[in-house]
C-alpha cells in the first residue's frame, strides 16, 4: 500500500517528536505505520519497544500478528528447518525454531524441540520459560509448574516467572497459591498491570474483594 508525499512527512514529523524511550510511543507509531501498510516500519517500531521494555505484551503480540501476516513466520520455520538439517548441532536456529512454532501456536511441535534444544543447551534461561509457556498454552500444568518452580529460584527477582506460575496454579485450582505467587510479582513489579488484574480476578473467583 503506497502513501502520499504529505502522509509521508506527517510520518516522519509524528516519529520525530515520540520519547525515543518511550515503549508505548514506539508501540503506537507502529500501529499508524500497520495501518498505512508500512509493515517493515511497523516492525522496526515495534522491535525498539521491545528493546526499551522485553516485557512488553501488547507490542510482543502486535508485532506476532504482523509477522503471521506477511508470512514471515512460515518462511523462518523452513530457513531454520533447512539449516538445522545441513547441521543438527545449530543450536540456534534448534532455539529459534521452537520460538517460531511457539509463536504461531504449533505448541506441541515447540515442546519437541525445546526439549532437544534444552537437552543440548540446559542451562537458557529464556528458553526455559518458554517451554513452560508452551507446556502451560495445551494444559500441561503439572510440567508447566515444575518448569516455572524452578526458574522462580533461577531468576527470584522475575515478576513475570512468578505471575506464570500463578496462572498455572489457578488452573490447577490452587487458588490461594495463585494469589500468593501475584503477590510476589506485584511486589516484584508494582507496575505488573497484568499481575494485578489476575490477582483481582482471583479474589473474585473466591468471593474475597480486596
Amino acid at each position: 500500500m503506497g502513501i502520499s508525499e504529505q502522509e509521508a512527512r506527517i510520518l516522519k514529523l509524528f516519529a520525530s517528536k515520540i520519547d525515543p524511550n518511550d515503549a508505548g510511543a514506539h508501540n503506537n507509531l507502529a500501529v499508524v505505520y500497520f495501518n498505512k501498510g508500512l509493515y517493515e516500519e511497523a516492525i522496526k517500531e515495534l522491535k525498539k519497544a521491545l528493546e526499551i521494555d522485553p516485557h512488553f505484551t501488547l507490542a510482543r503480540n502486535n508485532l506476532e500478528f504482523i509477522y503471521k501476516k506477511i508470512g514471515y513466520y512460515d518462511r523462518t520455520i523452513q530457513e531454520l528447518q533447512e539449516k538445522i538439517n545441513e547441521n543438527p548441532d545449530d543450536l540456534e536456529s534448534l532455539k529459534q525454531l521452537a520460538e517460531a512454532y511457539k509463536n504461531t501456536g504449533q505448541y506441541f511441535k515447540a515442546i519437541r524441540i525445546y526439549k532437544q534444544y534444552l537437552n543440548k543447551n540446559p542451562e537458557d534461561v529464556e528458553a526455559i520459560e518458554n517451554y513452560g509457556v508452551s507446556l502451560k498454552a495445551i494444559g500441561f500444568y503439572d510440567d508447566a509448574a515444575d518448569v516455572f518452580r524452578r526458574l522462580s529460584k533461577i531468576i527470584p527477582d522475575s515478576s513475570h516467572i512468578r505471575r506464570h506460575l500463578g496462572e498455572v496454579y489457578y488452573n490447577l485450582g490452587l487458588l490461594d497459591r495463585a494469589i500468593s505467587e501475584f503477590k510476589e510479582a506485584i511486589k516484584i513489579d508494582p507496575n505488573d498491570a497484568q499481575a494485578h488484574f489476575l490477582l483481582a480476578f482471583v479474589y473474585g473467583e473466591k468471593g474475597d474483594f480486596q
